[in-house]
């Protein structure tokens, strides 16, 4: 077959998958209908195909907004977040100390500095997940506030170039948190200790993924290559 006959097979398969289904995130329409292209392909060139169904959560968002009296803020709420809709006085940390040393029961809590630079590994990922980021989580979920806004800081390599980006990511994690910029987040901190209003219309919806296997010839000797059929949210590139 001609090498450039490959070529522009693999650049249809791509674009069919970032373009038309750039919605991948597992659980979703978009992922099922990619893993059942994937099948598709592979069995017209001669492989077996198995396939592993697993549950997981699916997300929707209709809106996320923050408010400080005629004030308005950028924000996006953080994917797989509960919703919820409050008013409250705003209370800041920067640090983990200034974290255990506050009570943000029924406070909106706003996370920056030192607390916003770099994702939190969600709390049962079982390959990556530091201490610091645990000691974190547990701070939080010891003394909940009503809800987390976290301003993000610029450059970190957990958020894979995206910025601003959540600090949170988790469907285990029932805190409800907003993100914004480090800028947003400057804006935000002359409000500390005054009412704000956090509102997000969001749910988690239960779902199913699929893991999809496809085989070939004679299994003793074997070439195996995987990939990420799955998007991050957001984005049309694979979840890591």
């Amino acid at each position: 077959m001609p090498a450039t006959h490959l070529t522009q097979q693999a650049a249809a398969y791509l674009h069919y998958l970032c373009h038309e289904l750039p919605t991948r995130r597992v659980g979703s329409a978009g992922n099922q209908a990619a893993t059942a292209y994937f099948r598709q392909v592979v069995a017209g060139f001669g492989f077996h195909t198995d396939v592993v169904s697993f549950d997981c959560l699916d997300w929707q968002c209709d809106h996320a907004r923050l408010t400080a009296g005629d004030t308005t803020f950028a924000v996006q709420a953080s994917p797989y977040s509960l919703g919820g809709r409050f008013a409250a006085p705003l209370l800041a940390a920067a640090t983990p100390a200034e974290l255990a040393a506050q009570d943000p029961a029924g406070h909106i809590l706003l996370l920056h500095r030192d607390l916003a630079g770099e994702q939190f590994m969600p709390k049962h990922f079982p390959f990556y997940n530091p201490e610091e980021h645990q000691q974190i989580i547990r701070l939080l979920e010891t003394k909940p506030p009503l809800a987390i806004v976290a301003a993000s800081r610029p450059g970190s390599a957990l958020a894979g170039g995206l910025y601003p980006y959540p600090l949170f990511e988790d469907g285990d994690f029932n805190i409800p948190s907003l993100f914004m910029s480090e800028e947003e987040g400057q804006r935000l901190l002359p409000y500390v200790g005054r009412q704000v209003s956090y509102d997000v219309a969001a749910r988690r919806i239960p779902a199913t993924g699929e893991n999809v296997s496809a085989r070939k010839g004679d299994l003793a000797r074997r070439v195996v290559i995987s990939a990420h059929i799955d998007s991050k949210l957001g984005t049309p590139g694979a979840l890591d």
